[in-house]
């Protein structure tokens, strides 16, 4: 039996704005959500304590707001050299359209980008 991970998904206190979308069960299947403000001191320290006891980090927010919190990967490895940090955007982590917020039905709109 292969094991299992536990997937916890950081969203902001407000929640998502796609939750009533059909698909987003799909999108968010076995993960569990946890609202956290990473702009409040006790948030970011919620967020941190959920980062040190991670395996992998998937980064989902939009470049700037990643720079803005901390979550660069030079500061994520700095603190825990063993995680493993990808990043998914919409458009890249440079460029013109780099901090514009994305999901993947938008982008698959915008397929001529």
């Amino acid at each position: 039996m292969r094991p299992s991970a536990e997937v916890i998904s950081i969203k902001k206190i407000d929640g998502r704005p796609l939750r009533d979308e059909p698909a987003f069960a799909m999108w968010e299947r076995g993960k569990r959500d946890v609202a956290i403000d990473l702009s409040s001191a006790d948030g970011e320290m919620q967020g941190r304590a959920l980062i040190a006891s991670a395996d992998v980090v998937i980064l989902g927010l939009k470049p700037a707001s990643n720079d803005r919190f901390e979550l660069d990967f030079a500061s994520l490895l700095l603190g825990t050299p063993r995680l493993v940090v990808t990043s998914l955007t919409g458009f890249g982590l440079d460029g013109p359209f780099r901090d514009v917020p994305v999901y993947d039905a938008a982008m698959q709109a915008r397929g001529d980008v």
